[in-house]
């Protein structure tokens, strides 16, 4: 008997389910190291500190790529891109009142 996870890609069996729930593992934890960990065979995954060093350099690089980024814009027409540029204090705030107008 297996069991789909709501937020996970894998079907779970009872005793897949009731070992998580006693080792403290989420769906969302399964998919993490299914995904970035070492396979070995094809029944097998394990999360090296390799891949766990590995992962997170990788979203350092992503918080440096987004940080950079901050308070800029894009202008999109007919899917092309029509310029972009750094924003100056006043459309920032200009854009954030419009933003909660908006949610």
């Amino acid at each position: 008997m297996t069991k789909q996870s709501e937020n996970s890609s894998f079907e779970y069996t009872k005793h897949g389910l009731a070992r998580m729930q006693q080792r403290g593992f989420k769906a969302a934890d399964i998919d993490l190291i299914a995904h970035c960990g070492t396979y070995f065979g094809d029944h097998e995954v394990f999360f090296t500190n390799k891949d766990a060093d590995r992962e997170i350099k990788s979203l350092k690089k992503m918080i440096k790529k987004l940080d950079r980024l901050r308070n800029r814009k894009i202008v999109i027409k007919n899917n092309a891109i029509v310029t972009c540029h750094p924003c100056e204090q006043k459309e920032v705030k200009r854009l954030k009142h419009l933003s909660c107008q908006i949610n």
